[in-house]
């Protein structure tokens, strides 16, 4: 018994914390840069695009022109299952929201192959 009891406490003790909301320190801000955290798997940190190249820089784009991107995935205009996926579930005006913080986002263009020392002509090969 007494060696159940020390055991029976933290059992007890760790099923009282279990029910406890996280400290306000492990909390992540919901904001609209957090929340398209998810994007970046994709379209590059912060929507700069990446150096794959099958998916576009959606950064500093017209608002207009995402929002009406996202209606073609969602609609099936435009076709790729993964963005229908993540799409399909959002009201008209949280793609709204969406577009409206990609656009926000002015950020530099890539380099380009002469300012990473490669000459326009060496790429061309």
């Amino acid at each position: 018994m007494m060696r159940t009891l020390p055991l029976l406490l933290l059992l007890l003790g760790s099923l009282s914390a279990w029910g406890q909301s996280p400290s306000p320190s492990l909390q992540v801000p919901d904001t609209m840069a957090q929340r398209m955290l998810a994007c970046s798997a994709c379209h590059g940190p912060e929507g700069r695009a990446t150096n794959e190249g099958f998916f576009p820089r959606i950064a500093g784009k017209p608002a207009g022109y995402i929002y009406n991107q996202l209606i073609n995935f969602r609609e099936g205009r435009r076709v790729y299952p993964a963005m229908t996926r993540l799409i399909d579930p959002l009201s008209d005006a949280y793609l709204k929201e969406i577009a409206s913080h990609f656009s926000s986002l002015d950020l530099p263009l890539p380099r380009t192959p002469s300012q990473h020392g490669i000459s326009p002509r060496h790429g061309a090969r």
